[in-house]
This record gives structure tokens, sequence and C-alpha cells, in this order.
């Protein structure tokens, strides 16, 4: 069964913005978990989770016994539990169920995520059902995505679960507001926002954009459900999307043009199902033809592994029971006709232009999306569609850290971060060389038709359109 929420509010609030200030000054931060949480990083966290508690259990000073009773499901002696908690009435967390007891030893039915420099309690997904996320890999990719020192006025963390989003936003707009349609999941954002001492963040349960209704947002950040449903799979508010997957996210994306402000931008984060004669980039013009809609698309997952895996973190065991949710999910993917899925960042823009292009990234986990990648993109695409008179006036360059490597007669940039490598020709390698050392397109094309003795550069034009279409440039701001 589910942990019981409802007694959080047997507790001061004013105790949960302690125990926060009391977890950052004995230092249970992203630097002490770091170590532990790589131990088995190439594992499921179910399999891997002993030998962390192993690990933290080694470290016998009040942070690890701060991991062992947030992070790694461990239980304390009374007296070690005292000590995480310092001067705060252990009692008080006991009577509001953060705490229960375990014989004689002191757990917690929840956990702690640590991200960054922010604390976010939520549940373990094994109840399934109503239990709420908390910071998932992907969950993480998004808010690195949207992270940023530059202030916007208000901001809505759609679909928010225990709010990790929502805090990541906190220090950077006057207002983020925080909807979802499980009443759990405000509960901890709600907590979560006293824990990280945030009085910014405001919680509404419903539906979709119903409790935003005629409200408008600088910026939208969601990450939906996006698992497709098989026949008989137990319910999961957080995980499904529909039968396909992409049922909820396409609703979400029908829905968001009105709630964007002139100027906004949305980051919706989607597993899109691969279907035949059925382009993800077409769905996503179809639901929001107002918008522009910038893709940055991760390689294709295989459903195999992706079955199997999804499979274990449900059963948390290797039986029959696994072995059928396996085969049930691999047999779903087959019946839909979903050839496999894609992790994608999906950037809506309001700014009246109605573009679409779609970006092949490396995997998220290495592609580490920043707001930065995502402006220069923008500006990238801006640039492909603008007049020759304004792309021969442009200054562009290499991306940082990105150079040309030629090898028998074969060129190729080489990106240092987001982008795989890009194979060109020997003409298109000169031409980029040309125009990333001048201090205009038109006067690197002119120097390469000078040393070509050949063409003019309007009729090389072309080439530079179609380098800036594979991002071997990013335009430089005069």
């Amino acid at each position: 069964m589910l942990p019981d929420v409802s007694r959080f509010d047997r507790v001061d609030p004013e105790l949960f913005r302690a125990l926060g200030a009391r977890l950052r000054a004995i230092g249970l931060n992203a630097e002490a978990v770091t170590p532990i949480a790589r131990v088995c990083s190439g594992m499921l966290d179910p399999l891997a989770a002993p030998l962390r508690r192993y690990h933290a259990r080694k470290r016998d000073d009040v942070v690890g016994h701060a991991m062992r009773l947030f992070m790694f499901g461990d239980a304390l002696p009374a007296f070690e539990a005292r000590g995480v908690f310092g001067e705060l009435p252990l009692e008080a967390f006991l009577e509001g169920g953060l705490l229960v007891p375990a014989g004689d030893l002191v757990r917690s039915p929840f956990g702690i995520n640590v991200m960054s420099s922010l604390y976010v309690l939520c549940d373990d997904l094994v109840h399934g059902d109503e239990a709420v996320m908390g910071v998932s890999n992907t969950t993480a990719d998004l808010c690195r995505a949207v992270r940023s020192d530059r202030r916007l006025d208000r901001a809505l963390d759609l679909g928010c679960g225990a709010g990790a989003a929502a805090l990541s936003l906190a220090a950077r707009c006057r207002e983020v507001i925080a909807t979802d349609i499980n009443p759990r999941a405000i509960v901890f954002t709600r907590i979560n926002a006293l824990l990280n001492d945030l009085n910014n963040i405001v919680p509404r349960v419903g539906d979709m954009f119903a409790p935003v209704a005629g409200e408008t947002f600088d910026l939208v950040v969601s990450q939906p459900p996006f698992v497709p449903q098989p026949e008989g799979a137990a319910a999961a508010t957080f995980l499904y999307g529909g039968r396909r997957g992409d049922e909820l996210p396409l609703r979400l994306l029908r829905e968001l043009t009105p709630h964007l402000s002139s100027g906004g931008r949305a980051v919706v984060l989607i597993d899109w199902p691969v279907v035949a004669g059925d382009p993800i980039e077409a769905r996503v013009r179809g639901a929001a033809p107002e918008l522009s809609a910038l893709l940055l698309s991760a390689p294709p997952e295989d459903l195999d592994q992706w079955s199997a895996g999804h499979a274990f973190l449900e059963e948390r065991a290797v039986d029959e029971r696994y072995a059928a949710r396996a085969t049930l999910r691999r047999q779903h993917f087959e019946r839909m006709e979903i050839e496999a899925l894609r992790l994608t960042f999906n950037v809506l823009v309001n700014d009246g232009k109605h573009w679409a292009r779609t970006v092949e990234i490396l995997p998220a986990s290495r592609a580490a999306v920043q707001e930065a990648h995502i402006d220069t993109l923008l500006a990238t695409s801006e640039l492909m569609l603008a007049p020759d008179a304004v792309l021969l006036a442009a200054r562009l360059r290499l991306p940082a850290g990105a150079e040309i490597v030629e090898r028998g007669g074969r060129a190729r940039v080489v990106f240092r971060e987001l982008l795989p490598p890009i194979d060109l020709s020997r003409g298109a390698a000169m031409l980029a060389a040309a125009v990333a050392s001048a201090e205009t397109v038109e006067q690197g094309l002119g120097k390469l038709a000078a040393q070509l003795g050949a063409g003019t550069p309007a009729q090389m034009l072309a080439g530079v359109r179609q380098a800036l279409s594979l991002d071997v440039f990013q335009p430089i701001p005069r």
C-alpha cells in the first residue's frame, strides 16, 4: 500500500523548512551523494540498491546516516536518526508519517532525491498506481534543459509529480505554478517547496490545463506520462500516456498554444512511439500548428531491452511474473505497430513563424541538453529561413569545441557535446572552414570562390544553408 501522506498536515510546515536547512547544514548534497549513487551506475536502480546501501553503511557519519534513511531505503537505530535530525523533534516526524518505527529501528517509507542543491521527497514507484515520481534520469535531463540565469515572470510545471521542474525553475521566476491530476503529487510539491525554502511555487490540482484556464506563461515545462499501456496492465498515473503512449502527450500539445505568452516557450519531454507512415514531426505540427517546433531527438531505443527493464522495475524480481510482464509489453509494441521509441525534447515557441525542424542528438544521458543549446538551435533554425541578404551578412562559427577532422581524403565534424559526428564532402569541409574563419558569410564565400577560381558567394549560399541544417555552424550575435 502507498504510505500515508495525509499525516504530513500534522507537522508544522516550519519543521519541514527546518529539516531542509538541517540536511543542507550537515552536507547532504550532490557532492556527497554522487560517489555512492554512481555505484553500479550501469545497472537498474533495484539491482544496484544493495551495494549502494552497503557503501552508505561504510560511511559512519551523520551524512551517511541521512543517505541510508532517505535515499537507500535503510533503517537506523533511533539515536542515529536523532543525529540526522539534530535538535528537530523526531517524534513530530514520526507522528506525521515521514518516519515509521521498524522494530527497534526507524525508517522512512519515502525517498529523497538530491538534484543539484535541491531535495525532492517522493514515493518508491514500486507502489505503482498513484505513486509520485521524484527525479528519474529523464526528469533530470528535462530540468537541466530549462535551467538558466535568465529571469522569467511566470512558468508552469504541468504534470509536476513531486515538483522537480518547479523547484528547478523557482530561482529564475517570479512565480511557478505546479499542476497535477494526482492530489498526492500536490502534497509532495508543497512539502518540497518547504524543504527547499521556496515561497514562489503555487501547487494546484487538476487535469491538464484546467487549473490554469485563461492564464499564460513565459515557459511551460512538462514530462507527461508517455508509456504505451498494454491490455490488463495495472493503472499507474505517472506512467501511461494511452494505448500507443502518445495520446496524452498529443492532447497536451493541442491545448498548449493559448497558454504561451507572445515569445513564450514550452519544453516537453516525450518518448515518442515510432510508427511507419506517421512521422513524429508531422504529429507535433498537426497538434500545435500555430507554434514553431524544434525537436531534439535521441537515437531509437531497443524495444526488447526497454520491455525487459520496465518489467523488472515493476516486479523487482526475475520470475514468472517478470517474464509475463516483459512479454506482455513486447507483444503490445508489436500489436500497436510501434517500431521503436525516441526520447525527444519538444521545444515549442510562440513566435508567429510556424516552422518545424528535427535535430538528431546523442542519447539524452550523453547529450546533456541545456538551454544554451536550445537557444542556439532556435537561432540557427530561424537563420535557415532568412533571406539571402540576411544570411550573407551573418557571422557563423563552428560550435564551441567542434573541429573539422580530415583523414584519407574524407572530412568529419566532431562536436564536443550534444550532436553526433557529421561526415562532410571535401568541398563542404572547405566551405565550412572558409565561412567559420571570416567576418561574414559573404566574405568567407568570396575568399573560397577566389581560391577555387569559380562561382560566386550567391551561388555557394545553398551550401551554407545545407551546413546550417546539419548544425555545422552556429550564428554569432553582433
